[in-house]
């Protein structure tokens, strides 16, 4: 699985007391994979972390439209290799685990499934090439940026990076994204570090070399070839 993990998290540390911790908030993550459907070569996800007021909204229509919202992203600087699966919306406990009910089953752990995939055409890179969104606070030092790894990247390069207007582009739609998503939700995007409390993004910015997200093929088996020495 080629995994953007914890897109939105921030850096890690001693919190407190001497104690290290994550604050309680909520991941919403999207699951996809790469190749057509029923042809999957590997599978992909994103994450990002959510803080509530009044409540966030994990209703079948809020996560199938935040989904919606992530296959419009996709098209802005995906691949069409790229698709979408599904959305999961969970509730994290203080520590990073996943909260639970006294009788041991989730506070809240919902899937919906969700598919879609870029329209356009473009350059294909391996599964695990990403393209990198940071997410910014306003806070100095690691625990006040998350990142995402965005799947799936179609753009060509000069001198080994992106140009500018497609990194400009990719931003602007990485925050029409996140703007829906909090407004699908009712929910603040935000960065989770267990070196302070959950903060609200509010600013975030695209790199322009590309990048590799944490994998593990599932479909494609390794197939060695060697020679004697």
């Amino acid at each position: 699985m080629a995994d953007g993990t914890f897109g939105g998290y921030g850096g890690g540390g001693a919190w407190g007391p001497g104690v290290r911790k994550t604050p309680s908030h909520y991941r919403l993550s999207f699951q996809g994979q790469f190749g057509s459907v029923g042809a999957a070569v590997e599978q992909w996800s994103f994450s990002l972390a959510l803080q509530d007021g009044a409540g966030v909204l994990s209703t079948q229509v809020a996560l199938e439209n935040a989904g919606g919202r992530c296959i419009l992203l996709l098209g802005q600087y995906a691949n069409t290799q790229t698709r979408l699966a599904s959305v999961t919306l969970a509730a994290i406990a203080e520590g990073g685990k996943y909260a639970r009910n006294a009788d041991g089953t989730f506070l809240l752990n919902k899937t919906v499934t969700v598919e879609g995939a870029s329209a356009t055409n473009g350059v294909t890179y391996p599964p695990q090439v990403s393209l990198v969104t940071t997410l910014d606070t306003g806070v100095p030092g690691a625990s006040g940026r998350g990142r995402i790894h965005l799947p799936g990247p179609r753009f060509t390069l000069a001198s080994f990076r992106i140009t500018e207007n497609d990194a400009l582009a990719t931003a602007a739609a990485v925050k029409d994204f996140i703007t829906a998503v909090e407004t699908d939700l009712a929910a603040q995007v935000s960065v989770a570090s267990s070196t302070g409390p959950v903060r609200a993004v509010t600013a975030l910015r695209v790199g322009r070399v590309l990048d590799t997200m944490r994998s593990r093929r599932e479909d494609v088996l390794e197939a060695y070839v060697g020679v004697a020495l």
